[in-house]
């Protein structure tokens, strides 16, 4: 991980910063779709979620965040979404094949993030 990251500029310290900023950024209901279903793997997925913590449009968020996309929209519409535009403006990296390794960290330290972020309880 640490190669792929310094390939790109970047280091494990300061990508885990840029990843608690991201997150902290994000309205409530993109958060716990961020948290609960797509990093969290919640029982029941994304609607699941949405129910649990009545959020409108879910998929519509999913879809604006970069959670879900339709596999002939990638990796070209990917950079329209929330989190690919993270990636280019914030980490200054490209979203096309060539950068899918680097990506994949993202994700994956994106989602470690995710693990220190308390969510509401369910509503009674």
């Amino acid at each position: 991980m640490d190669d792929v990251l310094a390939d790109y500029g970047w280091s494990e310290a300061r990508l885990r910063q840029q990843s608690q900023d991201f997150i902290a950024a994000l309205d409530e209901p993109e958060r716990l779709l961020l948290v609960e279903a797509f990093c969290g793997e919640a029982a029941g997925g994304m609607s699941a979620v949405a129910s649990r913590h009545r959020i409108a449009s879910y998929h519509y968020r999913a879809g604006k965040l970069g959670l879900v996309l339709r596999k002939d929209k990638l990796p070209k519409g990917y950079a329209t979404t929330a989190i690919g535009q993270w990636i280019e403006k914030i980490l200054k990296v490209e979203i096309k094949a060539e950068n899918t390794e680097f990506v994949r960290v993202v994700f994956n330290i994106l989602c470690s993030e995710t693990s220190f972020i308390e969510t509401p309880m369910e509503n009674a």
